[in-house]
């Protein structure tokens, strides 16, 4: 797959760390532009200065997926700077931890806002350019919250639950415009979102436990099922939830002890 998706336009929300920057990084290895969408602009700048790409060939721009003046920014300035956009990475994303009689109704609308009419609106204002410009690929991150029931996350596991449907439906809606829509679901990966948990090790030994391979997913692990569906090596591959999850939601609870 090696520069698949090289001199490509893409914007990848929630940049600043974790999954996103996993996925940025692997996008401007592969030689493609990116717009670094993202709340924390100045660490974010730093960052990938650090990284040393060519600032050519990426931009930050600020941006709350709440907002839908910020959303449509965004789109603006990369077709600005880079012409189009041929990808969209929604993958901004936020977890609150409560019991399902605790949550409230401003927790309900963060998270959903945040991961699920968030995701929607990246996707349609992204997808107009798209449909204007004959094709592009649309990549929402989910998780396995979308089809396994966890503890405390209601709102988290509503909101991913929302996005595999969305997938879908709008993997259907614009198909006739030649752009694709998929969701990649990670299991646990050592990302800020599930930073303090598994800073008990009893709980990373649990999240390793449950998936087929004993390991944790590392954000760059995303990197490489994120370029395959932005590339034209899946270019008959739409509509689909892809699991990377170690086996995690395909692994049975044991009911007897290995020999």
């Amino acid at each position: 797959m090696s520069n698949s998706i090289r001199g490509k336009v893409a914007i990848v929300t929630g940049a600043s760390s974790g999954i996103g920057t996993g996925i940025a990084r692997r996008y401007l290895e592969e030689g493609a532009k990116v717009c670094l969408a993202v709340r924390k602009t100045e660490e974010t700048q730093k960052m990938f200065e650090d990284f040393g790409f060519d600032q050519e060939n990426w931009f930050v721009q600020k941006c709350d997926v709440r907002n839908l003046e910020d959303i449509r920014e965004m789109v603006r300035r990369t077709v600005e700077r880079f012409g189009t956009v041929d990808i969209m990475v929604a993958n901004s994303g936020i977890q609150l931890r409560a019991p399902f009689l605790e949550v409230t109704e401003e927790d309900y609308d963060t998270v959903l806002d945040t991961n699920l009419k968030g995701s929607f609106f990246c996707a349609q204002e992204a997808g107009r350019v798209m449909a204007a410009n004959g094709g592009g690929s649309i990549i929402f991150i989910g998780s396995v919250g979308s089809v396994q029931a966890n503890p405390n996350v209601t709102t988290y596991g509503a909101s991913k639950g929302g996005l595999k449907a969305l997938t879908m439906h709008v993997a259907l809606d614009l198909g006739q415009y030649g752009i694709r829509c998929n969701c990649v679901a990670p299991g646990t990966v050592r990302s800020n979102i599930n930073k303090y948990r598994l800073q008990d090790p009893r709980q990373e030994q649990a999240s390793r436990d449950v998936n087929m391979l004993n390991i944790l997913a590392e954000p760059e692990d995303c990197g490489g099922i994120a370029v395959f569906l932005a590339s034209d090596d899946s270019r008959f591959i739409t509509g689909e939830q892809i699991m990377l999850d170690g086996g995690t939601t395909v692994k049975a609870a044991p009911l007897w002890v290995r020999s």
